[in-house]
């Protein structure tokens, strides 16, 4: 039925629907939810909720959107982390999930005979080259001075990857919960109207989203770890990871929710144990990966009957496990691809060769051997040295920033 938001009100406190009212996405933009809705939340609810129970759901999943650089529904990058445990360090990941010691830039120490070792924790050479003149200004020399020592030295640049990195992951609670029943609750409005889900077979379900309950929680919302029985379907048409938002009712009115985050972890909610419209369903998956890729229309081939969806289980963790393991290999195959990227351009740069531009014979014995070795240590997780010549210094401590 076509939407509009004329004397419509907030399913949640009953404040009308203007056409200016906030689009509300129904999967949270976070998790690359892309379906919207002006008819079913007021902004204010909006705002509250946004900021609060999505907040928290979308707090669980942060690791994984670094990991695997997901996009918001919106478009949004995903967010950095900070002060993560790697083997005896501490790493902060950049936004585009590039991992940085969160050592100092550069550590002078001084020796009792006058000289001094410096040790330098850069991300590039144009980090490098940037540090020089702060290096020069705390150990009380010219910058001219410090060139002059670093060209007479041997400098060797040091690659090393991050050690095993350690990351904490928990889903569910009741703020979180709230906003997927909340989820549960907006989708059911696009399917029947407004004024449906503001009646008292709805209150319980309400109130918990604006409240929380822990009766509801308790008696209402169970953990589920088996596969869907859609799941090799929708994995065909939206990847292995998706969101999966399901609703239906009975001849009775009695409505049931399963909602699937990321194909790890799911949860089975009674939404009404009556007066919901009877025997209709409606669904909404996406693609996390490809966040274009979604359909409100999923509930017409992928049907699951009541047998199913009421009897949850969460009793074989290792379903869980096994599925965070896809998420694993699907960060080892984007992070391996990424830097391997990263490997070729600056091995072809180093020795003058453009994106498209063919290997020159003078060249090829030298930037396939640098290639070969720097492929092989990073598959091994060993660290890469290299020794610079004096032009390749001379290079390195060129142009400055500012």
């Amino acid at each position: 039925m076509p939407e509009h938001s004329q004397n419509k009100k907030c399913i949640f406190c009953g404040a009308a629907l203007l056409d200016d009212t906030k689009p509300e996405h129904i999967l949270p933009n976070a998790l690359g939810g892309r379906k919207t809705t002006r008819n079913s939340i007021c902004s204010t609810c909006n705002n509250t909720f946004g900021n609060t129970i999505d907040k928290a759901l979308s707090s669980q999943v942060e690791v994984i959107r670094n990991l695997l650089q997901l996009q918001s529904g919106t478009g949004k990058a995903p967010p950095g982390l900070r002060n993560i445990p790697a083997s005896g360090d501490v790493v902060d990941f950049s936004q585009d999930g590039k991992p940085r010691l969160t050592k100092k830039p550069f550590l002078v120490e001084r020796r009792d005979d006058g000289t001094a070792t410096v040790e330098v924790n850069a991300q590039s050479e144009t980090e490098l080259r940037n540090l020089v003149p702060h290096i020069a200004a705390q150990l009380g020399i010219p910058v001219e001075d410090l060139d002059a020592h670093i060209l007479s030295a041997e400098i060797s640049l040091i690659t090393r990857p991050v050690g095993k990195v350690h990351f904490g992951l928990s889903f569910g609670g009741e703020e979180a919960l709230r906003s997927v029943v909340k989820s549960c609750l907006v989708l059911w409005s696009t399917l029947v109207g407004n004024n449906e889900l503001r009646e008292m077979s709805f209150e319980a379900a309400r109130q918990y989203v604006i409240n929380g309950d822990n009766k509801f929680n308790n008696f209402r919302i169970q953990m589920d770890s088996r596969h869907l029985p859609c799941d090799d379907r929708l994995r065909s048409r939206f990847g292995h990871i998706y969101n999966f938002l399901y609703l239906k009712s009975d001849a009775a009115g009695r409505l049931v929710g399963h909602f699937t985050l990321y194909n790890i972890n799911s949860w089975r909610v009674e939404l009404a144990e009556s007066g919901a419209t009877p025997n209709e369903a409606v669904a909404l998956v996406s693609n996390p990966l490809r966040p274009a890729e979604w359909s409100d229309k999923i509930a017409e081939t992928c049907s699951i009957d009541f047998d199913w969806l009421d009897r949850p289980d969460f009793s074989d963790l290792k379903k869980s496990q096994r599925r965070f393991g896809m998420i694993v290999e699907q960060y080892h195959e984007h992070g391996r691809s990424h830097e391997i990227g990263r490997i070729v351009g600056d091995v072809f740069a180093r020795h003058g060769i453009g994106e498209d531009d063919p290997i020159p014979r003078e060249v090829w014995n030298d930037s396939v051997a640098e290639l070969s070795d720097r492929v092989a240590r990073f598959l091994l997780r060993l660290p890469y040295e290299k020794k610079l010549s004096l032009k390749e210094a001379k290079a390195l401590l060129g142009e400055r920033d500012g």
